[in-house]
Order: structure tokens, then sequence, then C-alpha cells
């Protein structure tokens, strides 16, 4: 078997510049990010799973409709998160109707939960866990 010297993964990154290319990492832990919460809402059949873009480049990356609420949920692969990253977490909020309450969540690399204004939250990642 012949070794390489620059190995690639997934979609021809190379991975030691991952980390370098805030496009790629992001694309990657958001498509973790998916997988992972696609198996716990498939574990409750009521719940359902969506992604939401408009015709003005608004994005939210996962909204997950419980029985109970609405959780909006961002993606960032960054340590910190800035009131600037629920900007389309809070025009969605303004602006669709829901008939449930909506939370919004910024998942991060970080290591701390922190609150950021009414039902906004900056989440670590590794907190999909815990809850399991």
């Amino acid at each position: 078997m012949n070794e390489r010297k620059n190995p690639q993964i997934l979609l021809n990154y190379e991975r030691d510049k991952i980390m370098d290319d805030n496009d790629k990492s992001g694309k990657l832990i958001e498509t973790f990010v998916y997988n992972q919460i696609a198996a716990i809402t498939d574990l409750h059949r009521q719940w359902e799973i969506f992604h939401y873009r408009d015709a003005k480049q608004r994005k939210i990356d996962l909204i997950v409709k419980t029985l109970e609420c609405v959780f909006g949920i961002e993606v960032k692969t960054g340590r910190t998160v800035k009131s600037e990253d629920f900007k389309h977490l809070k025009w969605f909020k303004n602006n669709m109707e829901l008939d449930k309450p909506f939370i919004r969540v910024v998942l991060y690399t970080g290591g701390a939960v922190s609150p950021f204004s009414d039902s906004a939250y900056a989440v670590p990642i590794s907190a999909l866990w815990q809850s399991l």
C-alpha cells in the first residue's frame, strides 16, 4: 500500500489545511452537527427538522420543531459567539408566524453555555451528547 504525502479526506480537502480554511471547516462541522441532530430527531417520531434560506440570503442551518417548541440552530466553528451570530435567528423569530415558542441556539466549539437574551443561547457542540 502506498503512503500518501498529503492525506485527503472528504471532498478532496487536505487534512492539514482544513482548520485554516473557515469555509471548509464550517461545512464539515455543519454536516457533522446535522447528522447528530438528525439522529436525535429520528428518536422522536413527532419531531421535524428543516433548513431555512430565503431570497435575501438569510439562512438558518437547522430548524427543529418539537411538540413543545421550535429550535432555530446556527452552527459556528469559532470558540466565541457574538450577538451578530444570532441575526438571522432574530429576524426569523420576529417575522415568521410560529405557533410555539422559538428558542435561538448558536452551537459553537467553545466550552460554556451562555445566555444572550430572552430565549437565545450559545451552546457548545459537545452538549449534544450530554443530554443523551
